[in-house]
C-alpha cells in the first residue's frame, strides 16, 4: 500500500513506478504514464555519474515541485505545492 504518499504535506499527486510501469497514481499525476520515460531517463543519467547514486531529485517550478525518489525497485514521483513565504 502506498497510502502514506497522500499524507505528505501539500501533496497534489503521485506516481509509483516499478520496472518501467506505473503501479499506482493519484491526484494531479493520475494516469500520467507519459511521465515515466522522462523520469527514468533522468534517473539513468544520474546513474551514469561517478558515484551513481540517486536518493532524491527535486524539480522546482513557480507553483509546485516534483520530487523523484528511488528505493529498491520503486521510483516515487510526488508533485507538491509550494507554500508562499
Amino acid at each position: 500500500s502506498f497510502a502514506f504518499l497522500t499524507k505528505l504535506p501539500d501533496v497534489r499527486g503521485y506516481l509509483v513506478i516499478s520496472d518501467g510501469a506505473v503501479l499506482k497514481s493519484d491526484g494531479e499525476l493520475a494516469n500520467k504514464e507519459s511521465m515515466v520515460n522522462p523520469i527514468l531517463k533522468m534517473i539513468a543519467c544520474q546513474s551514469a555519474m561517478p558515484d551513481g547514486r540517486l536518493s532524491n531529485l527535486s524539480i522546482h517550478f513557480s507553483e509546485y515541485m516534483i520530487t523523484v525518489s528511488r528505493t529498491g525497485k520503486h521510483v516515487f514521483v510526488v508533485k507538491r505545492g509550494l507554500t508562499a513565504a
